[in-house]
């Protein structure tokens, strides 16, 4: 029931996507998706079962996880002193609880799971400068953003709708959809490509096979290998959704309605985002590595995805 009623609210709104591969439509709020806010910044999450499980991504939660000492830090290069990037591994020994606003109510979320470690973008992009070999390491780890997401847990006091994931994958060009949050875009995005800030937002796109498709790559780039390197991942869900912050952690939805990636970033090299948008830009991470990580973890994944997974 709870599922049918998320997947009705979709079907919905559906037949309203009279734009192109990424126009928004504003729609009414959907009991499957969240607003997560703190000091720091806005996030979307998708309820994941009747207990209160929420799939978002990891660094919406990055300052708490740090602040509340729930990762150990480890200093990758001690003799650069204090610009040396920094690893922060997610401790699952010592559950974190973050305080956040979840739809206008503040309230503690129990961070239940996350990916193995992380750093901030700063970071990130700190490291594949300096020392590309180590950057390379931690990609294949899944330490960066491919390895973006996580699993809160917020107390309810009755069962909530939910959506279920997908483990059928979705093929290149095939049709996608995500609902999230976004902050307010600013002047100069065309007709249907702007947000308030303020309302939930449907998206439609489709799945690109290579970051080589983003409109706003150059493709002559000296860099371009390196991207692609970055990007081309077959745990990474590559798509023409807009995204903005705000709506990190958005699920990505196939045809049905079901999760099949989470968002957690664009790469939208050279332009604004606010102002501009950028078609293959949209970074996610699949269902079907999350899914791994948590079985090379013993992470019980029914525990958290019961609806009808």
């Amino acid at each position: 029931m709870f599922l049918k009623l998320g997947l009705l609210f979709l079907s919905l709104f559906i037949s309203q996507m009279i734009y192109a591969d990424a126009g928004w439509v504003k729609i009414p709020e959907d009991p499957t998706i969240v607003r997560l806010q703190d000091n720091f910044g806005r996030c979307t999450g998708t309820r994941i079962s009747h207990q209160g499980h929420i799939l978002t991504a990891r660094h919406c939660f990055n300052q708490c996880l740090i602040a509340g000492q729930f990762v150990q830090t480890e200093i990758l290069f001690p003799s650069v002193g204090w610009q040396s990037p920094k690893l922060y591994k997610f401790n699952s020994e010592n559950p974190a609880v973050c305080t956040m606003n979840v739809d206008g109510v503040e309230q503690e979320l129990e961070v239940v799971f996350a990916s193995g470690g992380f750093m901030t973008p700063s970071e990130q992009g700190s490291l594949s400068v300096s020392d590309p070999q180590v950057y390379d390491q931690l990609l294949e780890s899944y330490f960066l953003y491919n390895g973006d997401y996580a699993v809160v847990k917020q107390r309810v006091d009755h069962p909530t709708s939910c959506r279920a994931v997908s483990t059928t994958a979705v093929e290149a060009n095939e049709t996608i959809y995500y609902m999230g949050y976004p902050t307010a875009s600013m002047g100069g995005r065309p007709e249907g490509y702007e947000s308030d800030g303020e309302s939930l937002l449907l998206s439609r796109g489709h799945r690109v096979v290579s970051m080589a498709e983003n409109t706003c790559i150059d493709t002559q780039s000296s860099t371009l290998a390196a991207v692609l390197k970055r990007y081309d991942r077959p745990e990474i869900f590559l798509s023409t959704i807009d995204v903005l912050p705000g709506a990190s952690g958005s699920s990505v939805l196939n045809e049905n309605g079901e999760i099949v990636a989470v968002v957690n970033s664009v790469y939208s090299p050279r332009v604004n985002m606010y102002q501009h948008y950028c078609s293959g830009s949209a970074v996610a991470v699949g269902v079907e590595r999350i899914l791994q990580h948590m079985a090379e973890e013993d992470f019980p994944a029914q525990d958290v995805f019961d609806c009808e997974m």
